[in-house]
């Protein structure tokens, strides 16, 4: 048995928060090398040696460590107008193991976005590690649309330099286990992440979702955004922590969680955390679970709306403060399409 992503903080053990955990039959004995990947408007790039830490549990990071079948890092040292997009079609029974670095040089203006697919049964293990230098900026998407896996691991960590910025979206449409850690360093003055994220669980699904954003230097400004739907028998863990250091004066932290329940029987725990060793600091968090309200849905239905199109409209109505900060707009276009056949789907 594999625990993943335990939390440090003590509080989050009182909502067994650090229950998570998944059979180790399910990784993979050994990985084949990965060749059905899609690259538009690739930057200069190199096989990478010093592969990424895997912060979701040390078994994983083993595994990103000695079975990685694809291992890349990419540096941007040129303003891109168009976004390169990296897009990993997953076959049938295959587990891929990446490991991707991205290198952001000074003052340079950056967008990637990476999509991994499948409707296969499949096993997926990514690690992504993000280095931004003075003055930079990155927007950066990542879309995990692989419904059918056994498991989908996602760990992903920033390092960020003075007015070092980073735009990160992420969209999870699930798995059996679906789990994500997302650790930010905020080291340089100014620097800023703004986090959107969004999730869905049906039938049995499980999630595990850990976010750290850590602030040292002064004037730092972070934002976590989480929306997720739950249906059937999905269960999802949540820890969002905003970590004021010593140095972060003037920084701000903001972190806010939605999440809709579809089903009585889908259950959610969250935990977020403010922590502070400094003073001058300011930091707002919520979390809050809900399933819509039903004089909302009297009222729509009463216009001549039916039940599962009442649903569709007030889960988009809520996902929309999200959608609409998406960065491409082919992009934003499919992720709009993969949420409508979710709401679909877990309706009928």
């Amino acid at each position: 048995m594999i625990k993943l992503n335990k939390s440090p903080i003590l509080t989050s053990k009182n909502y067994g928060i650090n229950d998570f955990d998944f059979d180790d039959d399910i990784q993979p004995s050994q990985t084949k090398k990965f060749t059905n990947i899609k690259v538009k408007n690739e930057t200069k790039s190199q096989i990478t040696k010093n592969l990424p830490i895997n912060n979701i549990s040390k078994e994983l990071n083993t595994e990103t460590q000695t079975k990685s079948n694809f291992s890349k890092e990419y540096i941007f040292d040129k303003d891109m107008q168009n976004p390169m997009i990296l897009e990993f079609d997953i076959a049938k029974d295959f587990a891929l193991v990446d490991n991707i670095i991205l290198n952001v040089c000074e003052n340079i203006q950056a967008r990637v976005i990476i999509k991994y697919s499948s409707f296969e049964t499949m096993y997926h293990n990514a690690c992504l590690k993000v280095y931004l230098s003075e003055n930079s900026t990155l927007d950066l998407a990542v879309v995990s649309n692989i419904s059918q896996a056994k498991a989908s691991l996602l760990s992903i960590e920033t390092e960020q330099k003075n007015n070092a910025k980073i735009n990160l979206q992420v969209f999870d449409f699930s798995s059996q286990n679906a789990v994500q850690n997302i650790k930010a360093n905020l080291y340089g003055g100014s620097s800023k992440i703004d986090l959107n994220s969004v999730y869905f669980g049906k039938k049995s699904d499980r999630l595990s979702l850990n976010y750290l954003f850590t602030l040292f230097g002064k004037g730092c400004d972070a934002k976590m955004n989480v929306f997720g739907v739950l249906n059937g028998n999905a269960q999802k863990n949540f820890i969002g922590t905003i970590d004021f250091k010593q140095g972060a004066k003037k920084s701000v932290g903001l972190e806010e969680e939605y999440c809709m329940l579809l089903s009585d029987s889908a259950k959610a725990k969250s935990t977020p955390i403010l922590l502070s060793d400094e003073e001058f600091v300011d930091g707002k968090h919520s979390s809050s679970v809900g399933r819509i309200d039903e004089k909302e849905l009297f009222y729509a239905m009463s216009r001549g709306i039916d039940k599962r199109e009442a649903h569709k409209l007030f889960v988009k109505a809520k996902l929309n403060t999200i959608t609409k900060q998406i960065f491409d707009e082919d992009l934003k276009n499919e992720i709009l399409y993969q949420i409508e056949r979710r709401l679909e789907n877990e309706n009928k």
